[in-house]
C-alpha cells in the first residue's frame, strides 16, 4: 500500500510487516539481516514492556529499568537495572570474573576504591577509600587510616548481645597492642602488650600484674594465688608483704627436706638437715640439741 506523501506498507498473507515513516521504518516482527546492519545516531528496539536504545553518536546502548542484556541458550547470564539497583544475575554455575594480567579494580565513580584483586597477587579491601584489608603471602594485614588505629573486631552469635563482642587493637602513636571486650557495654581491656616492654594483665578493666625487666610485678594488695581454692597467696599490702596460707600446714623446704614449717593453729618448726631442731609450744620453745 503506497500512501501519497506518508508511508509505504509492505505485507506478508495480509498482516503488515513493515512500513515508512517520517523518521525512518517500522519493521513487525523479526528483521533478519544476511551481511550485518548499519544504523543512524538513535536506533530503538521495542519489546512489550521494555526497550533499547543504540545511541551511535555517544557509541551507549542504553537498556530502559529492567530490560536485560541476556546471554547463553536459556538465557543464564544477565544484567539489568530494575530502576533501583543493578544486578547480574548467573543463572546455572559460577560466575567468574576475569583478567590476563592487570588488577580487576571495583569503583565508586572514577577513582573511589572500594575493591582490588591482583592476579598472583593480593585482594585489596576498602573503606572510604583508604586500604584497610590485605591479603599477603603468610595470611592477612589489617591497616588503619593514617593517625588511626588498627582493628579486628570479633562478633559471635550475630553480635546481638554485649558479650558477644570482642576486639583487638593496634593503637596508634605507640607500640601497644590491646585485647579487649565489650560485656560490661563498653570496651574494657583484658590484655595489654607494648613493643619493648610488658604485658599487661587486666580483671574487670583493672590492671593486675604485668611483666618487667626479668620479673613478674604485682601491684599493691594484689595476690599471686595458689591451689584450688586460692589457699596460698602472696602479696604486698603498701606497707608490709606478705605469705598467707589458708589450709593446713606452710612449709619451707629445699632438695634435701624440711627446713621451715608453720603447723595451722600451731607450732612453727625449724630444722638442720631434714632433723628438727627448734619448736614453738604453747609455753615457749623445745630444742633438740645444744
Amino acid at each position: 500500500v503506497v500512501t501519497p506523501n506518508t508511508s509505504v506498507d509492505l505485507y506478508y498473507n495480509n498482516s503488515k510487516k513493515f512500513e515508512t515513516t517520517n523518521d525512518g521504518t517500522v519493521t513487525t516482527g523479526i528483521g533478519t539481516f544476511t551481511a550485518g546492519a548499519t544504523f543512524g545516531d538513535d536506533v530503538e528496539f521495542q519489546g512489550a514492556s521494555a526497550n533499547i536504545t543504540f545511541d551511535k553518536s555517544a557509541d551507549d546502548l542504553i537498556f530502559m529499568d529492567n530490560a536485560k542484556a541476556a546471554f547463553g541458550t536459556g538465557s543464564d547470564l544477565s544484567i539489568y537495572h530494575n530502576g533501583s539497583h543493578g544486578y547480574i544475575t548467573e543463572g546455572t554455575g559460577n560466575l567468574k570474573i576475569s583478567a590476563a594480567s592487570g588488577p580487576i579494580q571495583i569503583l565508586k565513580g572514577a577513582s573511589e576504591n572500594i575493591a582490588m584483586f591482583t592476579p598472583d597477587g593480593s585482594v585489596e579491601l576498602y573503606y572510604d577509600n583508604v586500604k584497610t584489608f590485605e591479603t599477603i603471602g603468610a595470611g592477612i594485614t589489617i591497616y588503619g587510616p593514617e593517625g588511626g588505629a588498627a582493628q579486628i573486631c570479633l562478633s559471635s552469635d550475630e553480635g546481638d548481645d554485649n558479650a558477644d563482642k570482642w576486639r583487638i587493637t593496634k593503637e596508634a602513636g605507640n607500640s601497644s597492642l590491646r585485647i579487649q571486650n565489650y560485656t560490661s557495654g563498653s570496651w574494657e581491656t583484658n590484655i595489654l602488650t607494648t613493643g619493648d616492654a610488658g604485658v599487661h594483665l587486666y580483671y574487670d578493666d583493672s590492671a593486675v600484674c604485668y611483666t618487667d625487666t626479668a620479673a613478674l610485678r604485682f601491684n599493691d594488695s594484689q595476690y599471686l594465688k595458689f591451689g584450688s581454692s586460692q589457699d596460698l597467696k602472696i602479696y604486698h599490702d603498701g606497707s608490709n608483704s606478705y605469705i598467707d596460707n589458708v589450709t593446713n600446714n606452710l612449709l619451707i623446704r629445699d632438695a634435701g627436706g624440711n627446713q621451715l614449717t608453720v603447723v595451722q593453729d600451731g607450732a612453727v618448726n625449724l630444722f638442720y638437715d631434714n632433723s628438727q631442731k627448734l619448736a614453738t609450744t604453747n609455753d615457749g620453745v623445745n630444742i633438740t640439741g645444744v
